[in-house]
Order: structure tokens, then sequence, then C-alpha cells
């Protein structure tokens, strides 16, 4: 009985400590957007940059002029969850709450009640400081904390919504591959800024900024790989393997094995996943049998069904 009261404490403990993940990546995202990005008018690109073209289109770039960012960010961000909910399904719509929730609070909270972007005067201690130094500090710092947030949502099994919603529509239902259709919907956003506002200066920055925040989701969640190569050997397969076919909606393959010291029969699973899918799957095979032996290793290249198709001659296809 103890281990089991042991066992449901940890389990609870790390629910506790992934939702905190995801609240604080969450709030780091729109820290970060509010306190830097905003009162910059820098497009670097989801949610947040659509809001910001739509800010410099109606109102402008001047000091005076009304603030919309936050208004129209939140209202995308619901839209884009509703719809996630209809066509991407509750799992994603769980995976997404949350996060969509503190974003929904905070953003808000930062631009009308902290006035955040008065916390930090970038141009304090430079004499003459030239404009565009300081809009390029302004770019690091704010998608810094982008980055960082949204790295800390992913590690606690969360997703910031957004273009994320666009970007899975397009890889379901036009077999765009994830990674792809997220660049050309945050490129997009990038060139429909500068398009409007005419400042090359700001739109080269913002370009620097996303390659920033993207570079830190990588090294911080999990490198540069987007897939990863399991092998698990547990008493408890078929369970494991069930799990990975219903809920990760992956295939699996399954191997019959010989342990090399007790000399008994083993049964082998090889699966092949994503990097959203890390900490779900990590999650569950702890839960199941926290004795189980787990091999992950980053995959350099993954071709077949589900994930990049086989290059055949005169003709490259990319399918995730």
């Amino acid at each position: 009985m103890r281990s089991k009261k042991t066992l449901s404490k940890k389990e609870i403990m790390k629910n506790v400590y992934h939702v905190l993940l995801i609240i604080a990546g969450t709030i780091c995202l729109t820290f970060g957007t509010a306190a830097f990005l905003t009162p910059y008018h820098i497009v670097t690109g989801g949610v947040s940059g659509i809001a910001i073209a739509i800010q410099n289109a109606v109102y402008g770039t001047a000091e005076e002029a009304k603030n919309i960012v936050d208004i129209v960010a939140v209202s995308l961000n619901i839209i884009l969850f509703i719809i996630g909910f209809f066509f991407l399904g509750k799992k994603f719509s769980l995976q997404t709450f949350l996060s969509v929730l503190i974003y929904t609070a905070t953003f808000p909270l930062f631009i009308r009640v902290f006035h955040v972007d008065q916390w930090f005067n970038l141009e304090s201690g430079y004499n003459n400081v030239d404009p565009r130094f300081t809009i390029l500090l302004a770019a690091l710092c704010g998608n810094t904390f982008v980055g960082i947030g949204v790295a800390l949502t992913f590690l606690g099994g969360g997703s910031t919504g957004g273009v994320d919603v666009l970007a899975l529509l397009l890889n379901k239902y036009c077999k765009i591959k994830t990674s792809i259709a997220t660049f050309v919907i945050d490129a997009s956003v990038i060139i429909i800024g500068f398009i409007i506002s005419k400042d090359l200066v700001t739109a080269i920055v913002g370009v620097i900024g996303a390659f920033v925040s993207a570079l830190l989701i990588d090294k911080i969640f999990v490198g540069t790989s987007e897939s990863f190569i399991a092998t698990i050997v547990s008493d408890h397969y078929e369970e494991i393997n069930d799990f990975v076919i219903r809920e990760l909606d992956r295939s699996t393959t399954m191997i019959n094995a010989i342990g090399g010291y007790s000399k008994g029969d083993k049964k082998m699973i090889r699966v092949v996943f994503g990097k959203k899918e890390y900490t779900q799957f990590i999650d569950y095979i702890r839960k199941v049998d926290p004795n189980a032996f787990i091999s992950i290793a980053k995959a350099h290249e993954i071709r077949g069904e589900g994930f990049t198709e086989a290059k055949t001659v005169g003709m490259e296809k990319e399918n995730e």
C-alpha cells in the first residue's frame, strides 16, 4: 500500500510540476511580448506578430496611438483555440487550454495594469543612442523571453496554441510538414508587417528575433532534433504498445529478445515519435512501469509513413 501511495504522490507532484511549467512558460512568453516586442512594434511571427501588424495598420506606430495589440492577440488566440477544438480534437485542446487561459489573463494585465513596457529604458546610459540598436536590443530581449517561455510550455507537455493550430491544420489537410508550415506562416506575418510599416530595419530585426526564439526553443526543449527513436523493454509491453498506437498515433515494432544476463525471453518495443510527444511518452512509461528499460536517441533523419516520405529519383516530397 505504501508503494502505491508513494507513486500516487509522485504522480500528483509531477502533474503539478508540469502545470507550473506551462504557467511559467506562458507568463514568460506574454511578458517578453508586452515588455519588448509590442512597445517597439517588432513583428516576429505568431499571434502577437499578427496583432502588432494589425496595430500598425490601424493606428500606426506613434507613441500616442491607441494600443489594441493585446485585444487582437487574445481574440485571435481564442478563435484559433476553438478552431483547433473542432478540427484537431480534444487531445490538442487539452494540451492548449491552460496556456490559452494564462495568455488571455496575463497579456492584457502586463500591458494595461502593470505597464511593463515602462519598466525598461533600453536607451538608458547611452548618449545619442542609435534607434536601430535599441530596436535590435528589444528584439533580442523579447524573443529570449518568448523562446524560453515556449520551451517551458513544451516541457510541461502543453502547447501555446496560436499559429500552431494553423500549422497543424496544414499538416493534417494539406500534408505539409509542421515545421515548414510554421516557418511559412511566421515568414508571411513578418513580410506583411514589413509591407504595412515599410520599415526594413524593423523587419530584419524581426527575422533575427524569430531566429533567436526558435534557437532557444530547440536548445532548451530537445536540442535540434525533431524526432526520437525509443527502445523499451518492459513486462507491461502490451499496455505501452496500446498507448503509443492509440494516444500518440504512432506505430511500433515488437521484437522478440533474450536477456543477456537473465537469459529470459523479453519483448522489446521500438517506436519513433516527435518532440511534442516526448514528455507524454516518458511520463506514461514511468507511470505504467517505473522499472522499464528505456533507451532514447535523437534521430538524424526519419523517412516513411507519418514522417518524411522516401526520396524518389527526380522528385522530393515531404510529409509529416
